[in-house]
């Protein structure tokens, strides 16, 4: 007969009772092995709680921090910390009321009362203690010699000015990765810079202080939707301020609206009106069609069934300077239809109208174009007068530093350039034009629909906006206004590009009843270019008026 072969201590597994007896065996042998493990474990633990802190510290895992973010003169806007979570490991205290007192002789806002509730409730785990804890206090709790204490290391973003440049700088998930502004577009090089780096923004916050205050002011003052202004360094293409209103804290950024989160300046786009029609007459000029001491009729015009007036209808002809202070609609109508779709539409693409501003910025809206790219003479005609192209208030800022830049545009972006290093530029008017066009703004300014944006000394020239908001239908409601002013200064030797732009500002007393961009933009262009101007290093020039004349310096 075959079976299995028996074994003296083999027992017979037919019996019940011998299986009964090899488990209670086994389990006991486990039961052991897991008290020894967990003794060497607590003693491990006592063990770590007792070690001098050099030692411990020794253990720590050390996360990656970003670079610092400073504005072009080092003022720093935002930084990584590294904090920690304080927890009491349960099994590892043997005296929690003795543990929590040596804590909270180092952090003195350590609520014991409920940390010692949580901790009798507890046989196993954690027990959080308290969520943010210096490095430095972590040093000094392990020094105490509280015994039981667990810390998670984890980093912290803070941005030391609050609200100023938020929507420049933009913040970072709870992974610690920039999802907007310039934590966003320069996420890698902030990663890989590390905790001792830094690196710096072209904004100035002098300069970025004076723009907000002046835009909340005419926002408010206007009881508009919201608003942006930008200052830009025509030739070099920083950008030393850009804003939005309303705005919000970096620092308590889960409590701000998407609202104030919504970055005016790069993202909503307009149909800019008025200020469009300085690229329209330079075409007109660059070309040779008309010169600076032309006349041009400014009566009705008839365009594919529809009539074009002016808002402020005058009698003409005008010479092409007054056309443009009065902001005439017929004029520029009529000095685009000269051009033509293709050197308009080669103009625009030129002058990054057509293209997406400030690359590398995600969130910056490209603009909306004509539905087809078929531009018919009524489109041609209304575009010329700042309809039919919708673009964002950065990207209208881009195009008109070409006037301060003697025809180039340079690409604009948010890194200070070093010293010396010329950036890339293309050709789009001459330097004739451009010197004839900011003559003609400084018309506009002294004595034309932007007077209110002259701000003594600094020679500011520019031009007026206002557009109609369209309806669901395509039609244009009248009450419903984007209302702007993008001026540059000072008009001797133009250096800086200013432009503010209020989105549906309303009809108040203040404001002479008045919600156009001459009423409501342009009184808070001049205040910036008052109180920026020194900060800038331009000098003001006293005219005859204030007695005898005293040269300036362009800064």
């Amino acid at each position: 007969m075959t079976g299995r072969v028996w074994t003296p201590g083999d027992p017979d597994r037919s019996d019940p009772k011998a299986r009964r007896r090899v488990r209670l065996l086994a389990t006991g042998l486990v039961a052991g092995f897991v008290l020894v493990a967990l003794g060497h474990a607590r003693l491990a633990v006592f063990a770590e709680a007792d070690r001098p802190a050099e030692a411990r510290a020794e253990r720590e895992r050390t996360l990656p921090v970003r670079a610092d973010l400073v504005d072009r003169n080092g003022e720093l806007l935002a930084r990584s910390l590294r904090f920690y979570t304080l927890f009491l490991d349960v099994r590892a205290t043997r005296d929690a009321a003795e543990s929590l007192r040596r804590i909270a002789s180092v952090v003195p806002d350590v609520d014991t009362a409920a940390a010692m509730r949580r901790f009798s409730q507890r046989r196993l785990g954690q027990v959080i203690v308290h969520a943010d804890v210096s490095p430095r206090q972590r040093a000094a709790i392990l020094a105490a010699g509280a015994e039981g204490v667990v810390f998670e290391e984890s980093t912290r973003r803070v941005y030391p000015r609050g609200t100023l440049a938020a929507h420049v700088i933009g913040f970072v998930n709870r992974e610690g990765r920039g999802v907007i502004g310039a934590e966003r577009a320069f996420d890698a090089e902030l990663r890989a810079a590390g905790s001792m780096a830094r690196i710096a923004l072209s904004i100035d916050v002098r300069v970025q202080y004076a723009v907000e205050e002046e835009l909340e002011r005419a926002a408010r003052g206007s009881s508009a939707l919201g608003g942006a202004a930008i200052v830009v360094e025509a030739a070099s293409g920083e950008v030393l301020a850009l804003a939005s209103w309303p705005t919000h804290d970096l620092n308590a950024i889960n409590r701000a609206s998407d609202d104030q989160k919504l970055n005016r300046a790069l993202t909503q786009r307009f149909e800019m009106g008025s200020t469009v029609k300085v690229f329209t007459f330079a075409e007109a000029i660059e070309a040779g069609r008309v010169g600076e001491d032309a006349l041009i009729e400014v009566h009705p015009l008839q365009v594919a069934g529809s009539t074009i007036r002016d808002f402020n209808p005058v009698e003409g002809p005008l010479e092409l300077a007054r056309a443009l202070a009065v902001s005439s609609n017929t004029a520029a109508a009529r000095l685009a239809l000269g051009a033509g779709a293709t050197r308009q539409r080669t103009m625009l693409r030129q002058l990054g109208l057509l293209d997406r501003p400030l690359r590398g910025f995600a969130e910056a809206a490209a603009p909306i174009q004509p539905a087809t790219d078929r531009w018919t003479p009524d489109r041609v005609a209304t575009i010329g007068y700042g309809h039919g192209v919708s673009v964002s208030a950065f990207a209208l800022a881009e195009a008109f530093s070409v006037f301060a830049n003697d025809g180039r545009a340079v690409r604009p972006g948010l890194l200070a350039r070093p010293d010396g290093l010329e950036p890339p530029a293309r050709q789009v008017f001459s330097p004739a034009t451009t010197r004839t066009l900011v003559r003609m703004m400084r018309e506009t300014v002294t004595d034309g629909t932007g007077i209110r944006a002259d701000a003594p000394g600094y020679e500011v020239a520019g031009k007026t906006g206002t557009a109609e908001k369209q309806r669901a239908d395509g039609t244009y409601d009248p009450d419903r206004q984007v209302s702007s002013f993008v001026g540059l200064f000072p008009a001797r030797a133009p250096r800086f590009v200013v432009f503010l732009m209020l989105d549906e500002p309303q009809r108040v007393a203040a404001n002479a009843n008045l919600s156009t961009g001459g009423a409501v933009a342009a009184p808070a262009v001049g205040r910036i270019v008052t109180r920026i101007a020194p900060v800038l290093g331009v000098t003001p020039r006293r005219t005859a008026a204030d007695g005898p004349i005293v040269e300036g310096t362009p800064g």
